[in-house]
């Protein structure tokens, strides 16, 4: 097909190479007093005639950069319809009824005052190569010709009567062709003016109607015409017309031949191209089409298309040879999701078949049209190859700083043309054979740059591991957005570098929970405002801190298992990078009891790949379309779902910067905008769990730089036994560096113990401290339980694994723990006072024997000791913090139990500016606040592990979580909103039975006891949950126990018999604090020992023994326990 027509159009490409297919069509610049509609125009040459419905004719002579007009007043004030230039002849225009002429090119003009003006308006003319003028009106003919006498007037119809002419045109022998209604029929007539005059009937074969409105000769002299779409051509041989083919279009208005032969068919809105020798139409191409009607159109002499248009005239800046390459040309429309066009926009085009696999081909500018043209030879294309085009729309900077390795930007937004089936399968553009194509730009594709930052000199495997999490991570998000936001770029440090900056926190330490800042990416640097991970999360709380230990653990597992830490990185990314709230968090937990089993509104609910299919997406409209369902957090403080706030932060009109004109479109899809298959209601893919859709996978194509802090640091290997050599599981460690004298500054919270009591300590060097801290409750049944806290510090020695020096080696070290003696119990209150200094108050149960003191770390990294003051009347040690403070840190309270052995111990806070998710230090408690506490600048948040009073509540209760004291300043909660508390528990250390009677109290420090709220407990999530009004101290306990106080103290040990009285035999129970030597003894009421229950050496902890009382009498007897230098005697009473 089109073999002749494409070696001219390789010819006519390299003959001009100067032209590019976006010029092919200019403006021609008009006369700037022009006011009136443009009604005809005609050039030769350079010049150029512009015919005007009420200022006459414009000349030009320079191709339309001057013009000229000497109109009379008769033609100023008629309308010109016709400009007829001869060869080396007069140029005639023709008005309503009056025909004026110019000799010197419009320098003046006259009136040919010899025509009959009383004929009616001059419906058309033509002029004969010879100068010769025709002109039709609703009744005759009118022939201008030249004989001896000079120009005359002839009417041609005389002897043929009225004839309505609606066309004329002379052919190369200057016979005449006549389109008109003749008695009453319409008509075709070829005439001789110069001889008989006769008229030949010539309308054969032409079988439509209305009359053909035009003449047309090609360049060898054959005559056309044209009626609907239907063109002809005149057979002088036998006088008759032949159908010479038939437009595309259905009402041709005009044909016009080139220099070449090619025929050019004009209707109102666009030009098609005819090629005689191949008898074809070419293809369409937008490049022909007007964007308004056109009232004539033309060819000059070089081949040029003129569009007229009333106000303005449009012509090739390329002959029609180029313009047919052009069309050879693929013309790429390019439009945006609301169909309209992206005119004069630069884009970046690859071959792609989806964004990890794409070849950079150049960038393209839209025309006015908002299309291209793309030549497949030039790039290397062929029809099936798809292509991608995108377009740069905006970049948001970072506000927090140090996010130079790309840029210091907090993302890229794009638009281009990804598509996806219903499968979630992605494709671009495909290229067809056909000439013209439009891509709908409907692809939202967001870009973002983030940093990392670990709290510990890490060894490259980990930074390494956290390099994949990020690209795991950045896939998910990929998955959940359909496709429409991924990580481009990630920055990893650690040792603390860009702390301060960075978006995510790693901390050694594992988190009770991971949490983020709602919106922290748009809060600048050193506020509390980040995602916070542990350095491992294995999806389930505090069950599995002290997995860290493994030795592997840090790569430990398949993808699957990395995908806990990725998709959890990326549900924290969800509050911090997109403002979204926990959708398992609910306003009214009535209502959450009507969501289905197995009913998952998406990633911000529940987001590992063991869930059901939601797990990788966003909630939408549909999944909230039950109004039962709408009390999650997310929907409470953000009033909708996670697609529609995700559309509604980025879908709407950017202004283009670095282009200027039209506003760009950028849209965002729901699941439920695209055609899903299989049943779906949501896009599976493209990087589904169940699926494992990874064929378009970012992971490849997110960037993540890792920059490796490489010191002499090394690990610090040991294991806790307890004072019994036993395994010490779940003590806290926490590593410190030495600052000057025997002060030390805290480093990092390494996290917990294992089971069997082994511990690393990460990054950790010659001279640095370790600190241990550990808890027990020993359960004393009826008496309750004990509190036993473990304490001790060792300051390292040595240390193995050191980066680029593996042959320091260390003996991994036993290290025992011993109990502190005494038992205490302290609430813990941090809290600003009116001036917003920070105040720390301490309740205990008792007096310590020193004074407490604290060590904290100052905001200029010294170290503060401060002393507390003792107020006896509400057992309260106090003190003011005189200075400033970092927003995050340790506080070490440091005193001596009751045989004067010095002990310490560790409260974790954190200071942040208002926000309304305040996570607690470690993730162990949550405050939601209501955005209506406009009073609030300044939170502070202190956590506790040590044991609290239990002052008000069952003396067996069991805790769940942490102490947690939340305080505000200058304002305080309004009682006026909806505020939630969450208390993160372990279920390890709690029965089903334990768990689900789990209350949160609140601390009075006016009674000094604890008061129940209103709470309920998710033991899927094991959290407690619960509505409160007021800042303050709060704690989760279970309530399934009777209140009740201990008979005695724990300082010693404690015991009772049961049931009492007896009749033949009763039980007994003691606790032992300490391991030692035990005597048990019954003896009547005369002082005489009649049995002996025990009389050795017995460890800590809890026993019991039997009284055997059938060979004893009725009466009184007397149990008498003695232990560790203390002795306890208690009444028992058997009755017959």
């Amino acid at each position: 097909m089109f073999k002749k027509l494409l070696f001219l159009i390789f010819f006519a490409i390299l003959s001009y190479t100067a032209y590019s297919q976006d010029s092919a069509w200019a403006n021609l610049k008009l006369p700037q007093n022009l006011n009136s509609d443009i009604t005809s125009f005609s050039s030769s040459g350079i010049d150029l005639f512009l015919g005007t419905s009420g200022q006459g004719v414009f000349y030009s002579n320079d191709e339309g950069n001057t013009w000229t007009n000497y109109s009379n007043q008769s033609m100023s004030s008629d309308s010109l319809t016709g400009i007829l230039i001869g060869l080396n002849q007069p140029t005639y225009v023709i008005g309503r009824n009056s025909i004026y002429v110019t000799t010197d090119k419009g320098a003046s003009w006259e009136e040919l005052s010899s025509y009959p003006k009383d004929d009616g308006f001059i419906n058309c003319g033509a002029l004969s190569l010879t100068g010769n003028l025709a002109i039709g009106t609703p009744s005759s003919i009118w022939y201008y010709s030249e004989n001896k006498d000079g120009w005359f007037w002839n009417k041609l119809n005389i002897q043929y009567g009225l004839m309505n002419v609606k066309a004329l045109g002379f052919d190369k022998n200057r016979q005449l062709f006549v389109s008109c209604m003749h008695n009453k029929n319409p008509k075709i007539y070829l005439t001789d003016p110069n001889g008989q005059m006769s008229f030949l009937e010539v309308i054969n074969n032409i079988i439509e109607y209305p009359l053909p409105g035009f003449f047309t000769m090609d360049p060898n002299g054959e005559m056309f015409t044209g009626v609907g779409k239907s063109i002809y051509q005149f057979d002088y041989s036998k006088n008759v017309w032949y159908l010479f083919t038939e437009s595309p279009q259905n009402n041709v208005r005009k044909i016009k031949f080139s220099t070449i032969g090619y025929l050019l068919s004009f209707d109102d809105l666009n030009l098609r191209i005819y090629n005689p020798k191949d008898r074809e139409w070419l293809p369409e191409n937008p490049l022909l089409d007007f964007d308004e009607p056109i009232i004539d159109a033309n060819i000059d002499e070089n081949d040029a298309i003129w569009k007229i248009h009333k106000r303005k005239i449009i012509y090739s800046d390329v002959p029609v040879d180029i313009i047919i390459s052009f069309i050879f040309s693929k013309y790429i429309r390019v439009k945006d999701a609301a169909l309209s066009d992206m005119r004069g926009k630069t884009l970046a085009m690859y071959k792609a078949s989806c964004d990890n696999n794409q070849a950079y081909l150049g960038n393209v500018t839209t025309n006015n049209q908002g299309g291209f043209y793309l030549n497949f030879s030039a790039y290397g294309l062929q029809a099936n190859d798809q292509i991608k085009l995108e377009k740069l729309v905006k970049t948001e900077y970072a506000v927090k700083t140090g996010h130079e390795d790309f840029g210091n930007k907090m993302y890229d937004l794009y638009l281009n043309n990804m598509k996806f089936d219903g499968l979630g399968n992605p494709r671009y553009y495909a290229l067809t054979d056909s000439n013209s194509q439009t891509i709908i730009m409907d692809h939202t594709s967001i870009h973002y740059f983030l940093v990392v930052a670990l709290d510990w000199e890490a060894k490259r495997d980990f930074l390494d591991s956290v390099a994949s999490w990020c690209r795991y991570m950045s896939g998910f998000l990929y998955d959940v957005t359909d496709g429409q936001l991924y990580l481009e770029g990630v920055s990893v440090y650690d040792n603390y570098a860009k702390w301060n900056q960075a978006d995510i926190r790693i901390f050694a330490n594992n988190l009770v929970w991971p949490n983020a800042h709602v919106g922290g990416i748009n809060l600048h640097d050193r506020v509390s405002a980040q995602v916070r991970m542990p350095r491992r999360w294995w999806g389930n709380s505090d069950d599995t801190r002290n997995y860290n230990v493994r030795y592997d653990w840090y790569t430990w597992g398949d993808r699957s298992a990395q995908l806990f830490m990725s998709s959890t990185m990326a549900h924290e990314l969800g509050h911090y990078m997109l403002g979204f709230y926990d959708e398992y968090v609910w306003v009214d937990t009535n209502k959450q009891k009507l969501l289905p089993a197995g009913y998952n509104l998406g990633f911000m609910q529940f987001q590992y790949q063991i869930a059901p299919d939601w797990s990788s997406e966003m909630s939408d409209p549909d999944r909230y379309s039950n109004p039962d369902y709408r009390y999650t957090l997310q929907w409470a403080r953000n009033g909708s779902d996670c697609w529609t706030q995700f559309r509604n932060k980025y879908q709407k009109y950017y202004p283009d910067y670095s282009e200027g004109g039209d506003d760009i479109w950028v849209p965002v899809l729901f699941p439920r905008d695209r055609t899903l298959s299989g049943g779906l209601n949501f896009l599976r893919g493209p990087m589904d769990f169940l699926t494992n859709q990874t064929q378009c996978s970012v992971e490849p194509i997110t960037t993540v730089n890792v920059h490796d802090q490489d010191y002499d640091a090394g690990d610090f290997k040991f294991t806790l036994i307890d004072e019994n050599s036993n395994p010490m599981a779940k003590a806290d460690v926490y590593h410190y560096v030495p600052l000057f004298w025997d002060l030390y500054f805290k480093k990092a919270n390494q996290g917990q113990s294992a089971d069997n009591g082994k511990m690393i300590v990460l990054g950790a060097r010659v001279n640095d401290r370790v600190y241990f801290y550990a808890r027990r409750e020993i359960d004393l049944g009826i008496f309750g339980t004990l509190p036993w806290f473990y304490f001790n510090f060792v300051n390292v020695n040595a240390v193995t694994g050191v980066k680029d020096n593996d042959d320091q080696t260390q003996e991994e070290l036993v290290i025992q723990l011993f109990p502190v003696k005494g038992e205490h119990r302290l609430i813990n209150s941090m809290k600003y006072d009116v001036s917003g200094k920070i105040n720390l108050d301490i309740f205990t149960n008792k007096m310590f024997n020193s004074t407490p003191t604290v060590d904290i770390a100052l905001s200029d990294s010294t170290v503060k000791n401060y002393t507390f003051t003792y107020k006896g009347n509400n057992s309260v040690y106090s003190l003011e913090f005189t200075e400033a403070v970092p927003d995050e840190g340790s506080i070490i309270f440091n005193t001596t139990d009751s045989v004067n052995a010095p002990f310490s111990i560790l409260f974790d806070y954190k200071l942040s500016d208002m926000g309304t998710s305040l996570f607690a230090p470690g993730g162990a408690a949550e405050l939601l606040l209501d955005t209506k506490n406009t009073e609030i600048e300044r939170i502070s948040v202190l956590s506790s592990n040590f044991f609290p009073l239990k002052n008000g509540i069952s003396a067996n209760a069991k805790q769940g979580g942490s102490v947690v004291s939340f305080s505000s300043a200058p304002g305080q909660i309004s009682q006026e909103t909806t505020n939630i508390l969450n208390i993160r528990y372990s279920k390890t250390e709690l029965t089903t039975e334990d768990e689900l009677s789990l209350g949160i109290f609140k601390w009075d420090e006016n009674s000094l006891k604890w008061n129940k709220i209103g709470s309920t407990v998710d033991t899927s999530e094991g959290l407690v949950s619960a509505q409160v009004n007021s800042m303050g101290t709060y704690a989760a306990f279970t309530t399934n126990t009777t209140v009740g106080v201990l008979d005695g103290t724990y300082d010693s040990f404690s015991f009772g018999a049961y049931p009492n009285p007896f009749t033949n035999s009763a039980k007994v129970d003691f606790y032992l604090p300490y391991s030692g030597f035990v005597s048990l003894k019954l003896y009547n009421a005369l002082g005489n020992e009649v049995m002996t229950l025990a009389n050795s050496n017995l460890n800590y902890g809890k026993h019991a023994f039997n009284i055997d009382g059938s060979q004893l009498s009725s009466g009184v007897y007397y149990l008498t326990l003695k232990a560790n230098n203390q002795t306890i005697t208690k009444k028992i009473v058997l009755v017959r």
